[in-house]
């Protein structure tokens, strides 16, 4: 064999050895039996958790959510005078654009059960049948003889026997415990209808602000009048953000 003959087997061999080990045609799958190929980072597995979820970012939210509902709670349960600026401005902001009684009522009817930090409000009514019988609903503050109502006032200065107790007019939520300048020491509470009932010129109060009361549960006590011979209470009820009157409602006597 010639020189020139064994360059070609040879060139020839070399050529047959990188077809069979790098295959130009046939299945490349054997190359990937003991190291398949990594995903490429850009591809989104479609199995997989979505890619804008993050599970630590979550936590940290529900943690951080915890969090503040556990201070707001902390800070109602203390009575010192230095939270209390805390404690106006919070149920201020929550008790004007929140309706804590008519989620509570809203919860039961879906759920059956009433959240752990809402108050259970009233059981299930037809709505219709509920506006009917309101004024059955309701029970009177307080015995006494009722001024006119004017809408200057926004309710009725009621005339009562000295000492007398001032009751809940319906099951509720108190929204605010605090003085007002026409009415001095005053009660509001919020109902499940979405009524609200004020308790004005007391001379002492039993109540604290997120407090659920009874009907007929004692909020307060009259303020004196004719020198202790009798006693003096304001009262109103408001609905749809109007002051109505509330004799219209029931009667003090």
């Amino acid at each position: 064999m010639s020189r020139i003959d064994e360059i070609k087997r040879r060139h020839q061999n070399r050529k047959k050895e990188g077809r069979s080990r790098y295959p130009l045609n046939g299945d490349s799958s054997d190359s990937y039996d003991h190291h398949p190929p990594e995903p490429r980072p850009d591809r989104g597995d479609s199995e997989g958790p979505h890619p804008l979820f993050r599970t630590n970012i979550f936590i940290l939210k529900c943690m951080v959510a915890a969090c503040l509902v556990l201070a707001v709670g902390i800070v109602y349960k203390q009575s010192g005078a230095s939270f209390k600026p805390i404690q106006t401005a919070v149920a201020s902001s929550l008790s004007n654009d929140f309706k804590f009684a008519r989620v509570s009522n809203w919860y039961e009817d879906i759920f059956g059960k009433p959240m752990a930090f809402l108050p259970v409000i009233g059981g299930k009514e037809d709505k219709a049948a509920e506006k009917e019988k309101k004024g059955a609903d309701f029970a009177a503050p307080v015995s006494g003889r009722v001024q006119e109502f004017s809408k200057a006032k926004k309710g009725v200065m009621v005339r009562t026997a000295a000492n007398s107790s001032v009751t809940a007019v319906q099951d509720g939520l108190v929204t605010f415990v605090g003085k007002k300048d026409e009415t001095g020491e005053t009660v509001v509470i919020q109902h499940s209808d979405g009524t609200e009932s004020w308790y004005g010129k007391l001379s002492e109060v039993n109540v604290k602000n997120y407090d659920f009361v009874k009907k007929g549960q004692k909020i307060g006590k009259v303020s004196d009048a004719e020198k202790g011979k009798s006693g003096s209470f304001y009262f109103a009820l408001k609905e749809d953000k109007k002051f109505i009157d509330p004799v219209q409602v029931f009667k003090f006597e």
